[in-house]
């Protein structure tokens, strides 16, 4: 299994353009007023602020943050369970978690745009396109074999998915319990992605199907500087049991009810795990570790479970708060000096330093690392 695990969260992909979980709703709120806007986000969109009007009827009894999505859909999630949210009826309150799926799919589709140059095929993000080079060099000093390194993402979007598309790196999303071989990068989406579906054959086949990036058309886009990539609109293409597949995305909603979701992505979680217990260096990147995880803390313990003691446990963030998050759910071998590194920069400044680790095999300067100590 890999010897080098990355995992993202959604600052890594915010240089992209991406919304943090903070800035989903004012993104959508935007979007609204785009007049070339498809009707099907509007009215979901307009669903999900009517609700959360409703939500500020509370403050005299309660505190909630109507202002952050992960927050919102949970709060959502529990109204359906009740029945009740406001004068809101049951048709409404039934809709909740589609019309807010639709909300993230268009807020992550509409932000993250691709340049269009002279030769009329898109580049990826430049944070992105700069890690699959990354990942193309660990790849090229471990006698071409993907098997020394992998990807654990729980972003939505696929920019990295076409960042590795661009650059010919061939991908095995781990939706199958057989693994495809040394000759794929694993990149697994924990929480699902855009570009997936479902097939509609729901008695017999609870497959899910990948749109892969070799599958977009570019023709209709020759006159635009910049594009967006939405997977989520193009799944109506995909046939699975000889039938066309749902055209609703596959993603986990960030609420507390996780588990019930992530069933259907069992096998993406248990390759996961297994790297996680045989990797010597884990880098996670952009992911903030809200205090309401649980979730993540439970898997990362058990996914840690095996004979390897990591040599490199980086932590990259711009927010030092993140670092000392996870100070306090690592063990000790990974909280050793030598091991554990709060790296306080952007996802794109710390490449370079991640290139001379694991390429070059030196270690960076500190200096250039940003490097800060962290108290209890």
């Amino acid at each position: 299994m890999s010897k080098t695990v990355f995992v993202l969260g959604a600052g890594a992909s915010m240089d992209c353009g991406a919304p943090l979980m903070k800035d989903f709703v004012p993104r959508a709120e935007d979007l609204l007023r785009k007049p070339d806007l498809e009707p099907e986000s509007k009215e979901a969109i307009r669903l999900v602020l009517k609700a959360r009007a409703e939500l500020l009827s509370v403050y005299p009894k309660a505190h909630v943050d109507i202002h952050n999505v992960e927050s919102l859909f949970g709060i959502f999630e529990m109204a359906q369970l009740l029945g009740s949210l406001g004068p809101l009826d049951a048709k409404h309150i039934s809709t909740l978690r589609e019309a807010m799926e639709i909300l993230i799919s268009t807020a992550i589709e509409k932000s993250i745009r691709y340049r269009v140059e002279s030769s009329r095929y898109p580049t990826p993000p430049a944070t992105y396109k700069r890690f699959a080079e990354l990942l193309i060099a660990i790849w090229q000093s471990n006698n071409n074999s993907w098997q020394h390194v992998s990807v654990l993402t729980f972003n939505y979007d696929v920019a990295l998915d076409y960042a590795c598309h661009f650059k010919k790196i061939p991908i095995d999303y781990g939706l199958s319990r057989i693994k495809s071989g040394d000759d794929r990068l694993e990149l697994l989406k924990l929480h699902g992605s855009l570009n997936w579906g479902r097939c509609s054959n729901t008695e017999k086949c609870q497959e899910i199907v990948p749109f892969t990036m070799n599958q977009l058309a570019w023709d209709y886009f020759l006159n635009l500087d910049y594009i967006p990539i939405e997977t989520s609109k193009l799944l109506c293409k995909l046939q699975h049991c000889e039938t066309p597949i749902q055209s609703r995305p596959v993603i986990a909603p960030p609420t507390w009810n996780k588990g019930k979701y992530h069933l259907e992505l069992e096998t993406v979680w248990q390759r996961a795990a297994r790297h996680l217990s045989e990797a010597e260096n884990i880098f996670i990147i952009g992911y903030s570790l809200p205090p309401t995880d649980e979730f993540f803390r439970y898997f990362y313990a058990l996914g840690s479970i095996g004979p390897v003691v990591p040599r490199n446990v980086w932590v990259i963030d711009p927010e030092l708060e993140v670092a000392r998050r996870f100070k306090k759910i690592l063990g000790g071998a990974a909280l050793a000096p030598e091991c554990f590194r709060p790296v306080n920069q952007t996802f794109e400044a710390t490449i370079n330093s991640l290139m001379t680790l694991l390429v070059e095999r030196k270690q960076p300067k500190r200096e250039a690392m940003k490097l800060h100590e962290l108290g209890d």
